[in-house]
């Protein structure tokens, strides 16, 4: 049986959901809904037309001539009992009420990151689906990535031994506009939320959560943080030279790197290269620096959410409520770091 998905929220990131639903099996983008009917059937009949032969299992389940059903508002596609599950793709000042909603009528939701703006909210979030026994999970498309799984198991199997530093950076230069939710604080806008989730996500997959923060925030006059560099200090992790872990993440707008990502241990090192966040190549190195593997897969575009689209299918089929790889404590406690960089505002 296919599960019927429904979108809420229709920009880019939308689309790039959508493309790749069209490459998963037992997938069926079921309904799209925008706050402006305007804006849904266009995008609605845009899928319909181009993926009609993969999703069209019903016609009868059209609305207006159209395989994918277009809503005007978040609650009419919310409330459709036909859909099995919601991606929620609005912007990040959006995430809570919209979760909320979503879990507060029975609906499994997949939530575009960062998960929500307060670590608060993201508690809230955690507590009611757990309550109300409904799927949730964070899109952190980047655990999902199978050269990342990669770099994991090399980690796990002893490879590079014990980590002694982690070093992960998405900095990307995005003009000023006071009018793009990344510059506007009341949509989320901001460094941090936006683009610090992923090097934190990635430093605490590794390293776990038991650690001493300390973070450097470059905000507008408008109280927006333009760069941020925050230090993970690890109280446990001590290796046997008696050296301490401590793990760099750096997001920015005003700033550029080439967004890679590395993991220094004790018998090697791990590279996700340019632009870590999907990531598609990767490299083990021995502690001489020889190149041991070089695992790099050419993903297209398209095939990018797939990965993460599995799991939650994987995870409903098998009446899970959480993803074993993306667990809600790991959105909590990912959560809480993000929250207490962007609190030490000097």
């Amino acid at each position: 049986m296919k599960t019927k998905w429904g979108i809420i929220g229709l920009g880019g990131i939308a689309e790039r959901f959508a493309r790749s639903l069209k490459l998963t099996e037992n997938a069926e983008l079921y309904a799209v809904a925008s706050r402006d009917i305007n804006k849904a059937t266009p995008f609605s009949e845009k899928f319909s037309e181009k993926f009609a032969e993969k999703f069209a299992t019903n016609a009868t389940d059209a609305t207006d001539g159209n395989v994918i059903k277009p809503y005007g508002s978040y609650s009419e596609l919310i409330q459709d009992k036909n859909v099995d599950v919601i991606y929620v793709a609005t912007p990040m000042s959006e995430h809570f009420k919209n979760v909320k909603e979503c879990l507060l009528n029975g609906k499994n939701v997949l939530c575009e990151k960062a998960f929500t703006c307060t670590y608060e909210e993201a508690k809230e979030l955690t507590e009611l689906a757990k309550s109300r026994k409904v799927f949730l999970m964070e899109a952190m498309w980047v655990k999902f990535m199978p050269v990342f799984k990669k770099a994991k198991k090399w980690f796990e199997s002893g490879k590079i031994g014990e980590i002694r530093t982690i070093d992960a950076s998405f900095c990307r230069p995005t003009p000023y506009d006071p009018d793009s939710r990344l510059y506007r604080k009341d949509l989320g806008g901001g460094a941090t939320l936006d683009l610090g989730v992923y090097p934190i996500s990635l430093i605490t997959a590794f390293l776990g959560y038991d650690c001493e923060i300390e973070s450097y925030l470059d905000l507008d006059k408008f109280g927006v943080d333009r760069n941020m560099t925050a230090v993970l200090k690890y109280k446990n992790a001590e290796n046997n030279n008696g050296r301490k872990t401590y793990a760099t993440a750096r997001a920015g707008f005003d700033i550029e790197s080439d967004c890679s990502a590395t993991i220094v241990g004790t018998k090697g090192k791990i590279i996700l290269k340019q632009d870590f966040y999907h990531a598609k190549k990767t490299l083990l190195y021995d502690e001489n620096g020889n190149i041991l593997e070089d695992i790099n897969t050419e993903i297209p575009l398209d095939m990018d959410f797939i990965f993460q689209i599995h799991e939650v299918q994987n995870c409903l089929e098998n009446s899970k409520l959480q993803s074993d790889i993306n667990s809600l404590d790991d959105t909590l406690q990912n959560m809480k770091i993000i929250q207490c960089i962007m609190d030490n505002v000097e």
